[in-house]
């Protein structure tokens, strides 16, 4: 409340939202726009119920089981085939863990032959790691969200739009 008329950004209000949202509302994976992972060394047609916590910030919300099988979506921005020094994520020989699963390794890359577009990856993984962390204490630097493809329900609703704060040109 102020005394006066005055603008504030729209970026306080939803910064406020989601500080909290952060605190009280159960957390899913969700991929908007997939790419297709199939992990070669993983058992076909074998699932895995994987425990996913609800919510970070109150472990009184407790856990789910979120299902893992051979072929997975990953959002597309979690991969680069040419990545950048500063891209830690997803790329041909590198290694990055899956949230509340393994570590894997991407060792190929399919593509569209008439577009060039990457259509699916080919990765192995190390059964080893399973929850996410390495017995023999090797680090990776970054955490991707998947979801099962066998497992995945489709999105409804309108596309994601980028925030206002984002969309608005600044003045």
């Amino acid at each position: 409340m102020a005394k006066r008329d005055s603008v504030v950004d729209i970026a306080l209000l939803e910064h406020c939202l989601r500080e909290d949202l952060n605190k009280q509302a159960q957390r899913v994976m969700a991929v908007l726009r997939p790419l297709r992972v199939v992990i070669e060394n993983y058992p076909e047609g074998q699932v895995e119920d994987m425990e996913a916590v609800n919510n970070p910030e109150d472990a009184s919300m407790g856990t789910r089981q979120v299902p893992f099988s051979r072929v997975l979506y990953i959002e597309r921005d979690d991969f680069r085939e040419d990545p950048a020094r500063q891209f830690f994520r997803l790329a041909p020989g590198r290694e990055v863990r899956l949230r509340y699963a393994y570590y894997i390794t991407c060792t190929g890359v399919v593509k569209d032959e008439s577009t060039g577009e990457v259509v699916e990856l080919r990765c192995t993984y190390d059964p080893a790691t399973r929850g996410g962390w390495a017995a023999d204490g090797r680090q990776v630097k970054s955490t991707i969200h998947w979801v099962s493809a066998a497992h995945a329900i489709p999105a409804r609703g309108t596309p994601v739009r980028p925030s206002l704060s984002q969309a608005r040109p600044r003045r």
